[in-house]
C-alpha cells in the first residue's frame, strides 16, 4: 500500500500537472479542439514536457550536485525558493516560445496565470510553508471551471475526476 501511495504521489506531482492540465483541456473542451486540431497539438505538448518537466527537472539535479540545493523535494525555505524561480524561468521561456505559435488565447491566460501563481508563491515561501501540490490541484480545477464559463460547455467526467485529485 506504502508503494501505491508513492506512485500516485509521484505521478500527481506538481511538476507534472501543467501537462496534464493541457491534455484535460484539449480532450474535453470542443473549442480548444476546433481551433487546435491534433497536428498542432503534438508538438506544443512535447514542447510543453521538454519546457516544464525535463528542463526543470534536469536543472534541479544540476544545482542539488552543486550544491545550491540541499534535497530534490525542496523541504526547506530556501530550497523551495529556487525550486519555484527555476519553474518560473522556464515557464516564462515556454510562454515566450508558444506565444510564437497559433495557440488559443485561453490557453495563454492559463499560462500567464500559472506565471502569475508562481511570483506570488515565490514571495509568500519566504514566510509561510504552501502546498505546492494543493495550489497545482487548485489551479487545474479553477482552470477547467474557467473553461466551463468561457467556453460554454461542461464535462461532469473532468470535473469529477479533478476533483478525485
Amino acid at each position: 500500500m506504502l508503494q501505491l501511495s508513492k506512485i500516485i504521489s509521484f505521478l500527481l506531482h506538481p511538476i507534472f500537472l501543467f501537462v496534464y492540465l493541457f491534455i484535460i483541456a484539449v480532450a474535453v473542451d470542443p473549442y480548444l479542439q476546433f481551433v487546435m486540431p491534433p497536428e498542432q497539438g503534438k508538438p506544443l505538448l512535447i514542447i510543453l514536457v521538454i519546457n516544464t518537466i525535463v528542463l526543470p527537472v534536469v536543472s534541479l539535479l544540476f544545482l542539488l550536485k552543486r550544491g545550491a540545493i540541499q534535497s530534490i523535494y525542496l523541504t526547506n525555505p530556501k530550497d523551495r525558493k529556487i525550486g519555484v524561480l527555476v519553474m518560473f524561468v522556464f515557464y516564462l521561456i515556454t510562454y515566450i516560445l508558444i506565444r510564437k505559435l497559433a495557440v488559443p488565447q485561453s490557453f495563454l491566460a492559463i499560462f500567464c496565470g500559472v506565471l502569475v501563481s508562481l511570483v506570488i508563491v515565490f514571495f509568500i515561501s519566504g514566510y509561510f510553508n504552501i502546498s505546492m501540490h494543493a495550489l497545482a490541484v487548485g489551479g487545474l480545477i479553477g482552470t477547467l471551471f474557467g473553461l466551463f464559463k468561457a467556453h460554454a460547455f461542461i464535462n461532469l467526467y473532468a470535473l469529477a475526476g479533478a476533483f478525485i485529485l
